[in-house]
């Protein structure tokens, strides 16, 4: 289950996507987008492939312009910070 705890800080960022977030999610500070997402792919058992092929998109960017979000690398961002479901 995803455990959500509070944080101290007044600007927190989610460290996949750069979304403004106040808890941590699966024991990282993530915003409940990325959280869902990773939720959802890790229970789906969901593989992706990366929207240009490079495997290295610019996922702040991506959102920031309103383009969408590249699934591949979200969720390898999500593993690279140690996203872990509950025990």
């Amino acid at each position: 289950m995803d455990q959500q705890i509070a944080t101290n800080s007044i600007d927190d960022f989610c460290l996949v996507c750069g979304g403004y977030t106040k808890c941590l999610h699966f024991q990282v500070l993530a915003c409940r987008a990325c959280s869902a997402f990773y939720k959802r792919t890790v229970q789906l058992k969901r593989t992706y492939q990366c929207l240009n092929g490079s495997k290295n998109c610019d996922l702040i960017l991506r959102k920031e312009k309103g383009l969408p979000i590249c699934r591949y690398c979200r969720m390898q961002r999500c593993k690279e910070i140690g996203m872990c479901v509950g025990e």
